[in-house]
C-alpha cells in the first residue's frame, strides 16, 4: 500500500522587484551551516584553486532533496538533511561522515548521489585528490557505511574529478564515467569507465576504447572534467561527452552497449572545456550539450589557455553536434565552472545558469559575476543574472539546481573554492500564472531512478523531451528529477514515458501545481512509498 509523504511547510521568501516579476532571493544565513571548500594551509596547487563540488539527492526517503557538501582536505564533509521549510540542518555525524580518522586527508572535491545497489537508497561517490582517490558509501537509510572495497574501488589510482553516473552496456546495473585532470604522469587506465558487475566496478576504459583518447595532444596529459551520459542520437543506449581542458572535449556514440566510438563528424570547438550542461535547448526534441569554458580576449600566451568562451553545441537529430554558440548568445561566461540547465522562469524552454572566477593572486577574474542566460523559446539567450538577482561574485565551482522547498520552482545552491557557499531561493512558482508539474520516475531495480528513460510532456498544443539523468555539472550534481513549465490555462497534461529497458507509458493528469511520481508497472511498493502513486496500475490510464 502506497503512503503519502506528511505535507511541506513552505518557506516564506521576499521577492525583490524584478521584471517579469520572477527572480531568486538569497537565503545563505538563515537557511543552512556555513559550508565552503578551504585547505588547512591555503592553496598549494592548481588543484586546489579548482576545487569545490557537492551532491543533491533524497537521502533518507521523505521526498525532500538533501545535500553532501565536500570541504577541503581536513574539513568533515557536511551533511544537509532537508527541513521542509527551505532550510537545513548538519546531520554528518549521524550520517557517519562526521569525523575523521587522526591526520587523515579526506581531501573529497566533489560528490555523486545515486542508487549503485538497487535499494531504493542514494549512495555516494566521493571523488578526490592527493591521493584520496573515489570512496564509495553505501546508504543504509540512516547512515552511510564505506563500501569502497566492496565496489572494488579501492585503489586510489589518479585525482578523480566529476563522476558520472548511467548504465552504458544496458545490463540494468548502473556504471560510472570518471573525469581525471592531472599532468603527463596520470595513468589513462584505469581511469574513464568502470562497469558494475556483480563483484564490484571493473575498469574498462581501454576495453571500451577510451584510455588513450582524452590525451592532451603536446603533453599526454589527461585533462578531463566533467562526463555526462546521454542518449544523444536517440538509440536507446547512452552515449558519453566529457567535457576536457586544453582541446580535450570529446563526444562518443554507445556502439550497442558493447564500446564507445568517438563522434569524429561532431563539431567540438571548445579550448578549455570545464563544466556541462545537456537538455534540448531549442524544443526540437533533441538532446543538446552546453560546455562553460573561458572567455578571454587576451589570453595568455604559450600555455594552451584559449580564450574564445563558452560551447553551445546543438543536436542535429542524428547525433551530430554544430556549434551555435555565437546565434544563442551564451559565449561570454567569464572562466565558466558548474553549469546546469533548468527552466528557470517555468515558461517551458531550458535555461542555463554558470559560476565562474579564477581567484589565483592577479587574476583578472576574480569577483566575475556568475551568468543566467535566459531562453526566448527558440534556442537564443539573454543574460540575466543582474536582473534577477542571481549576480554572484563569489568563486563558484560545483553547483546543484532542484526545488529545495517543493513548490515549483528550481533553486540553485552554490559550493565556493575559499569562500561561503550560496543558496539562492527561486521565486518563479509565486510570479502570477506561471503552471507546472514536476516529475520523479520509479524504475525497475536495479535503476531505481530509470537513467536513462525518456520523458515528453504534452500540453496546450506543446511537446518537451527530457532524458532522465543525475545531470554532472562540475564535480557536482543535481537529483534525477524534472520540473516542467507549462503552458497557462487548464489543460490536461500527457506525459509520455520510454522506460530504460525500452517499455512505455501514457499517463494523464489534470491536475498540476505538484511533484508527481510514476512508478514503471511491476514496481514494488518500496520504491513509492511515501509519493503520489502513478497514474494507474497499467501505467496507461488518467490519474486526476
Amino acid at each position: 500500500m502506497i503512503r503519502r509523504a506528511p505535507a511541506l511547510v513552505m518557506l516564506a521568501t521576499v521577492a525583490p522587484a524584478m521584471a517579469g516579476g520572477w527572480g531568486f532571493v538569497e537565503v545563505t544565513a538563515t537557511a543552512a551551516p556555513p559550508f565552503s571548500l578551504q585547505q588547512q594551509f591555503g592553496p598549494l596547487s592548481m588543484a586546489d584553486y579548482m576545487a569545490g563540488g557537492l551532491a543533491a539527492g533524497d537521502l533518507d526517503g521523505d521526498g525532500r532533496v538533501d545535500l553532501v557538501i565536500p570541504r577541503g582536505d581536513f574539513l568533515a564533509v557536511r551533511v544537509l538533511i532537508n527541513q521542509g521549510d527551505g532550510s537545513f540542518a548538519d546531520r554528518a555525524t549521524d550520517w557517519g561522515l562526521g569525523t575523521a580518522a587522526a591526520g587523515e586527508s579526506i581531501y573529497a572535491i566533489g560528490a555523486t548521489l545515486a542508487d549503485l545497489d538497487g535499494d531504493g537508497r542514494r549512495d555516494l561517490l566521493l571523488p578526490g585528490i592527493r591521493g584520496y582517490g573515489l570512496r564509495v558509501y553505501r546508504n543504509l537509510g540512516d547512515r552511510f557505511k564505506d563500501a569502497t572495497a566492496l565496489f572494488a574501488l579501492g585503489n586510489p589510482g589518479p585525482d578523480f574529478y566529476s563522476v558520472a553516473v548511467g548504465d552504458a552496456d544496458g545490463d540494468g546495473r548502473l556504471d560510472l564515467a570518471t573525469a581525471h585532470w592531472g599532468s603527463g604522469s596520470a595513468p589513462l587506465d584505469p581511469g574513464h569507465l568502470w562497469l558494475q558487475r556483480d563483484d564490484g566496478f571493473v575498469a574498462s576504459g581501454q576495453a571500451w576504447g577510451l584510455a588513450p583518447t582524452f590525451a592532451q595532444p603536446d603533453s599526454g596529459g589527461d585533462f578531463t572534467f566533467t562526463p555526462n551520459f546521454a542518449d544523444l542520437d536517440g538509440d536507446g543506449d547512452a552515449d558519453l561527452t566529457m567535457a576536457g581542458d586544453f582541446l580535450t572535449s570529446q563526444y562518443f556514440h554507445n556502439d550497442n552497449g558493447a564500446r564507445f566510438i568517438a563522434r569524429t563528424d561532431a563539431e567540438i570547438t571548445d579550448e578549455n572545456g570545464m563544466g556541462a550542461a545537456i537538455g534540448d535547448f531549442d524544443g526540437d526534441g533533441h538532446l543538446d550539450w552546453f560546455v562553460t569554458a573561458i572567455h578571454d580576449e587576451d589570453p595568455p600566451p604559450n600555455l594552451g589557455q584559449g580564450g574564445s568562451g563558452n560551447r553551445l553545441y546543438r543536436n542535429d537529430g542524428t547525433g551530430r553536434f554544430v556549434d551555435v554558440t555565437e546565434a544563442a548568445g551564451v559565449r561570454d561566461g567569464g572562466w565558466g565552472w558548474g553549469a546546469c540547465a533548468a527552466d528557470f522562469d517555468l515558461d517551458g524552454d531550458l535555461d542555463l545558469f554558470h559560476v565562474n572566477g579564477w581567484n589565483v593572486p592577479n587574476s583578472e577574474f576574480t569577483d566575475e559575476p556568475a551568468r543566467l542566460f535566459v531562453n526566448d523559446g527558440s534556442g537564443a539567450f539573454t543574460e540575466q543574472a543582474e536582473l534577477r538577482n542571481i549576480a554572484d561574485t563569489s568563486e563558484g565551482r560545483g553547483i546543484a539546481c532542484f526545488d529545495v522547498e517543493r513548490d515549483g520552482d528550481i533553486d540553485v545552491v552554490v559550493q565556493v573554492n575559499q569562500g561561503p557557499g550560496r543558496i539562492f531561493l527561486n521565486t518563479a512558482a509565486d510570479a502570477g500564472d506561471r503552471r507546472w508539474l514536476g516529475l520523479i520516475l520509479r524504475g525497475r531495480s536495479p535503476n531505481t531512478e530509470s537513467l536513462g528513460a525518456r520523458i515528453r510532456v504534452t500540453a496546450g498544443g506543446r511537446t518537451q523531451v527530457h532524458e532522465m539523468q543525475i545531470p554532472v555539472h562540475y564535480l557536482s550534481t543535481s537529483p534525477a528529477e524534472h520540473v516542467f513549465g507549462l503552458a497557462p490555462g487548464g489543460d490536461p497534461v500527457q506525459v509520455d514515458v520510454r522506460w530504460p529497458d525500452g517499455e512505455t507509458a501514457r499517463y494523464r493528469t489534470a491536475r498540476t501545481q505538484r511533484w508527481l511520481v510514476l512508478a514503471q508497472r511491476g514496481v514494488d511498493d518500496l520504491f513509492t512509498d511515501g509519493f503520489e502513486p502513478p497514474a494507474a496500475p497499467d501505467g496507461t490510464g488518467s490519474e486526476d
